[in-house]
């Protein structure tokens, strides 16, 4: 995603605090990751310039979140996105980004 440099996003205020700039916010809260972890899964929403990435683990036999499993399991995607987008949907604060074009049908 587009992302302003800390010097373009920030003010500092008459104290000396470090502030995020108004205009800026949505940019920031919008590129952050989102995640939605169970015993046996952990989905992640990742941000990118074309779209966001949709990334399955399995925590218990990859803690290190290392291999994505998305492709093996499209129902656990599916039903775990749907609570991760609940989720945001309910605390309003955030959002998630369209989804990345997937790869092109083979010919």
């Amino acid at each position: 995603m587009p992302y302003p440099s800390v010097w373009e996003a920030s003010d500092a205020d008459g104290n000396g605090d470090i502030l995020l700039q108004p205009r800026w916010e949505e940019t920031v809260v919008t590129a952050q990751q989102r995640a939605i972890q169970t015993p046996s899964w952990k989905l992640v929403s990742q941000p990118a310039p074309d779209g966001a990435h949709w990334r399955l683990f399995d925590p218990a036999a990859d803690p290190a979140n290392r291999n994505d499993v998305a492709s093996q399991h499209p129902d656990t995607v599916a039903a775990l996105r749907t609570r991760l987008e609940a989720w945001i949907t309910a605390h309003g604060r955030t959002k998630l980004v369209a989804d990345a074009p997937g790869p092109p049908d083979p010919p």
